[in-house]
């Protein structure tokens, strides 16, 4: 809750945080979060009143370790992980 409003978080079976749902009085909206089989977050997506997505993003894994996420226009890598070579599709 702030300013008195409150969100709506809702989890799947394996205790993810899979949507977030924003009351109406701050703009309305809603954030969903997809995961793979090991439960690494693989996508981010934001989505206004109308269910227009307005950002949306993608994280890149070597392992278990997060290296990277990516959106249509920006692109970040941990300097640690930069020599290896990833494509992002």
């Amino acid at each position: 809750t702030v300013n008195g409003l409150t969100a709506t978080l809702q989890y799947d079976y394996e205790n993810r945080l899979v949507r977030i749902n924003y009351p109406a009085q701050s703009g309305g909206g809603w954030t969903e979060f997809v995961y793979d089989a090991l439960g690494r977050r693989l996508k981010t997506i934001e989505k206004n009143a109308q269910g227009a997505v307005t950002s949306e993003w993608h994280y890149a894994y070597d392992g278990l370790d997060m290296i990277g996420c990516s959106t249509e226009a920006t692109l970040w890598w941990q300097a640690s992980r930069m020599a290896r070579a990833l494509t992002i599709r």
